[in-house]
């Protein structure tokens, strides 16, 4: 494919950037990386620990794997083994697909793929390595150390892989998780573990490997042995004088791509989007390549999911649209179509990542959203912005009280010594201790305190947020076409939805509670549904409160949040409102942490109190479309409230700015908080200047998917005032001044 002089990357895709700019209507902003080494301004800049575990850190296929296996045989020469913890199934077959491909003498035992429960003390105990994920170890393993004695007693490290995907409630519950495993193997054979961890486009990943793994780190840097020069054109169709949308953008580059002998990736941001996506190109595509235009995404089969993986890895597919479910490491591409920002910078770089060889182009399509202009309006910053940090909450008290109730269950569990000495935490412990007595699950001994419960509490939650039923997805004629989480029903399988399945669309007709389904019928109306809901918020227990200056007040609390689903939109594919159905489901209850702003009294002189309601609104939209310049989340990570009835929502938080006229939150999005919120709080002075950035610099006049308008909103973008939120966000950035609350 190359020539004896190699093409720079702007000469080989000439071709692909002119249809390009001939489907966008312009030409597309640009930036060039070299991915496989370390750019001073790419990689977060953080203190050099020479003591501690290791962090192996450097872009995808940049030497971890090669460091495992030569770690994992210089270990089985001593007669020990190594544990690699991933963050589920996808991971898990990657990481096993990979090793029997570049080590195939190495005994890999994969647990999380093993069908049966008495298969995994046999397998890890014949093996070289496991593969285990956090609920390998939180329901398998430590509950069942008798069986697992083997690999226990012969475990000498165990690798976490891929720090990022270790944040949120994953991330809290593996700190525990971590914790109770050292405490077994110390228990039982008297001697400590070591540990070690892979990273890429972390911020600070030092900072995030010692509160998840409670030691500090040294880093490791790794490269890549080629790396990659890569192009990438950035387009914003809305900016352009004759607007198309991004899906059919995207399908046209990508069937150009193919037609032109190129190995293509489409990366989309929903699972709707990807099912569209692969149908549009199907169309355009030369009818000898139609039939090797596939889309992967979650919610597929699992032997689905391997089947069209094993196709990406023996090249049988010249286009692939897929969502982030497609594990890092599957198959080998030239061009990366990347449909609507995925969240963070860091993330943008890893999807760079996935692209091989010496030369690669890599295509930004923005979507209508704000972090999606900001990024084809700032393309430089690709190559010189830190990367975001990511968070974990192992505080969060139903995360605490339940790993500690695990934990009791396993052995004693003295606060003390379960905290390392640490007084602070020590007093955290034994107070939750306490609730748990009350409760009447432990009981206090002179060892420790133990479980009372008659059955084992580590599998009665799911260790990623509520624990749901899974639904299967079955059409008249008997097909299951997939599995459905059970909250994806209130989102977007409920009666009446329009759900779209590998190119088809079906019209969800009932659901069996007891025998778990969803019925579908297919149906060859052009239209998709949006649900309608309505959701109430109350404040309480107040964490941090900031000084309150300039008739600003920030600070972090609890928040009660009541959400009820109350109908459903009938929207053409043309975006014309065909209907409104009126539907109820039983409502949800979410308590967990937020960062709130209030305003004091002083607004009555800026704006008038019409005017309030639309510029609280507005900033809350801009503030939570930054947000993923300073955290590793997007904005189904988080949620929004904004409301000028600040007495309402907050009684007897001791807000002290006078005259409290109205008040912006955001909120984790997982039951007892994530950490977002209490990160977003400590950077707030950032969010804050790039959230005026925003509003200052859009070009527009009252108000756009770029700056203000949300597709998120439950209440269809109104009442929004960009003006107002303009007034807003500087008063809170004066009110903050340079050192944050």
């Amino acid at each position: 494919m190359f020539d004896a002089e190699p093409k720079t990357a702007d000469a080989r895709f000439s071709a692909l950037l002119e249809a390009l700019a001939i489907e966008a209507g312009g030409e597309p902003a640009t930036a060039a990386l070299l991915i496989g080494g370390f750019s001073p301004a790419w990689e977060p800049e953080g203190p050099q620990n020479d003591s501690g575990s290791q962090l192996l850190y450097g872009p995808p296929n940049s030497g971890q794997t090669e460091a495992l296996v030569k770690r994992a045989q210089a270990l089985r020469a001593e007669g020990m083994r190594l544990m690699v913890v991933t963050s589920g199934l996808p991971a898990s077959r990657s990481l096993a697909t990979t090793l029997s491909i570049t080590a195939p003498g190495l005994v890999v035992a994969e647990l999380a793929r093993l069908r049966s429960r008495k298969a995994g003390p046999v397998m890890s105990a014949r093996s070289d390595l496991v593969i285990a994920t956090p609920e390998n170890l939180h329901r398998d393993i430590l509950p069942d150390r008798y069986r697992f004695g083997a690999l226990l007693e012969s475990l000498a490290e165990v690798w976490v892989w891929d720090l990022t995907s270790m944040r949120g409630l994953l991330g809290s519950h593996l700190h525990h998780i971590i914790a109770r495993l050292e405490h077994a193997i110390r228990a039982d054979f008297g001697r400590e573990i070591a540990f070690a961890a892979t990273g890429s486009e972390l911020g600070e990943p030092e900072r995030f490997f010692e509160t998840l793994l409670r030691r500090p780190a040294h880093r490791i840097r790794l490269t890549r042995a080629q790396s990659t020069e890569v192009l990438v054109a950035m387009v914003d169709p809305a900016r352009m004088a004759e607007s198309k949308a991004p899906a059919t953008i995207a399908s046209a580059v990508a069937a150009t791509a193919a037609r032109l002998g190129e190995r293509v990736l489409v990366l989309t941001q929903s699972r709707l989007q990807a099912e569209l996506i692969a149908g549009y190109t199907i169309d355009r595509a030369p009818e000898e390549l139609a039939g090797r235009v596939i889309s992967y995404r979650g919610g597929y089969l699992e032997e689905t999911r391997a089947e069209l993986e094993q196709l990406i890895e023996r090249q049988d597919v010249a286009v692939a649209v897929a969502t982030s479910a497609l594990p890092e490491g599957i198959g080998d591409f030239d061009v990366l179509v990347e449909v609507g920002f995925p969240g963070v910078l860091s993330r943008f770089r890893r999807d760079l990542a996935r692209l091989g060889g010496g030369l690669g182009l890599g295509i930004f399509i923005a979507e209508s959203d704000l972090l999606d202009s900001w990024m084809t309006a700032h393309a430089q910053e690709l190559g010189v912005r830190p990367n975001e940090q990511a968070a974990i909450n192992p505080w969060n008290q139903e995360v605490l009280l339940y790993q500690l109730t695990c934990a009791s269950a396993e052995s004693s569990v003295d606060p003390g010594a379960w905290s390392g000495g640490d007084a602070t935490m020590t007093a955290l412990i034994e107070s939750a201790f306490r609730v748990l007595q009350e409760r009447r699950q432990v009981a206090a001994t002179p060892d420790g305190y133990v479980f009372t419960g008659a059955t084992q509490p580590q599998r009665n939650r799911s260790l990623r947020g509520k624990q749901h039923r899974r639904y299967l997805l079955v059409t008249g004629g008997g097909e299951v076409l997939e599995e459905l989480d059970e909250e994806r029903i209130a989102s977007s399988a409920y009666l009446g939805a329009v759900y779209r399945h590998r190119g088809g669309r079906y019209l969800v007709t009932a659901i069996d509670e007891h025998t778990g389904t969803v019925m579908v019928d297919e149906l060859d109306e052009p239209v998709h549904t949006k649900v309608v809901t309505e959701s109430h918020y109350r404040f309480y227990e107040a964490r941090k409160l900031g000084v309150s200056r300039a008739g600003v007040q920030t600070g972090t609390s609890r928040l009660a949040v009541l959400e009820m689903h109350v109908g459903h939109e009938v929207i053409g594919d043309d975006g014309a409102l065909r209907g409104v159905v009126e539907s109820h489901l039983p409502p949800r209850r979410l308590d967990t942490d937020a960062l709130f702003i209030v305003f004091g009294g002083e607004l009555e002189a800026a704006m008038d109190g019409e005017r309030l309601p639309g510029a609280l609104h507005a900033l809350e939209h801009t503030a939570i479309g930054v947000l993923g310049l300073v955290a590793i989340c997007d904005r189904w990570d988080v949620g929004g409230v904004s409301s000028p009835a600040v007495q309402e929502m907050m009684p007897g938080m001791g807000i002290s700015v006078a005259e409290p006229q109205g008040l912006v939150a955001i909120y984790d999005g997982a039951q007892g908080g994530s950490g977002i919120a209490d990160l977003a709080y400590d950077r707030l002075a950032d969010l804050a200047r790039a959230t005026l950035s925003v509003l200052e610099t859009c070009p527009c006049e009252r108000g756009c998917p770029s700056c203000i308008v949300s597709p998120k909103c439950g209440n269809n973008n109104e009442p929004l005032s960009k003006a107002g939120a303009t007034e807003l966000a500087r008063a809170l950035v004066a009110g903050l001044g340079p050192s944050g609350p």
